[in-house]
């Protein structure tokens, strides 16, 4: 009977869901790293692994977990704020309604929007 020794590596996501993990990897026993991708901006991780077996492709033996490792992902800046326009207010030209839509806060509630104003000259 064909047998083997692999990984499973496991990711609890703190901020959305606690306790709860999922796979992120199962593998040989020579691959002791693995790179996690597109992890939301601001969340807390924990990481956890474990050895386990095989006989003939089914799982048989399970190792104790791990101690969990915690990762916080960094807050980035806000992005952009989607669908900006302006339009006169009445029949003046000194007065504007700008508006735009929210921006993906990545990690970190927006508590404030910055408006700034540029005079260009017609014809210029």
């Amino acid at each position: 009977a064909a047998s083997g020794v692999e990984y499973r590596l496991e990711v609890e996501d703190r901020t959305a869901q606690r306790g709860e993990f999922r796979v992120l990897f199962e593998g040989p026993p020579w691959n002791r790293s693995f790179e996690v991708a597109d992890l939301p901006c601001g969340h807390a991780f924990n990481f956890r692994v474990r050895a386990q077996r095989r006989v003939d492709g089914e799982l048989v033996e399970f190792g104790r977990w791990s101690p969990t490792a915690m990762l916080v992902s960094p807050a980035i800046a806000p992005g952009p704020c989607p669908g900006l326009s302006a339009s006169k207010c009445g029949d003046g030209a000194a007065a504007a309604t700008v508006s735009w839509g929210p921006a993906v806060d990545n990690g970190m509630p927006v508590e404030a929007y910055v408006v700034q104003v540029c005079e260009v000259q017609q014809g210029a």
